[in-house]
């Protein structure tokens, strides 16, 4: 059996622990890879994460459970991030003009 606190916060919050447990988890493995030293530490593959991927995903996340809960700016400044990121990676011109209007549609 193990325990587990839960804790509930903003995604502002949420951001900063998650980024803080990143960094432990990577420090665990720099600790980890050393005392594997050689081959072994060489071959295995280190955990990377798309951090700017990872905020858009936290955001979509909070606007779509606490958008009425938040502040206007906020939601503006998400929601233009969270399209700039679609419009980067789209490859439709269309819709990604749409997106960066700020239609839902093109």
């Amino acid at each position: 059996h193990m325990s587990h606190d839960v804790v509930i916060l903003c995604s502002d919050c949420h951001l900063e622990i998650d980024r803080q447990t990143k960094i432990r988890m990577k420090n665990m493995e720099a600790e980890l890879r050393s005392k594997m030293g050689g081959k072994a530490a060489s071959s295995v593959s280190p955990f990377v994460e798309d951090q700017q991927l990872s905020h858009i995903r936290s955001w979509a996340i909070a606007l779509v459970r606490s958008r009425e809960k938040m502040p206007t700016e906020k939601v503006e400044r998400y929601e233009k991030t969270i399209r700039n990121y679609l419009a980067s990676v789209c490859n439709h011109e269309e819709e990604k003009e749409a997106l960066l209007n700020g239609k839902d549609e093109p």
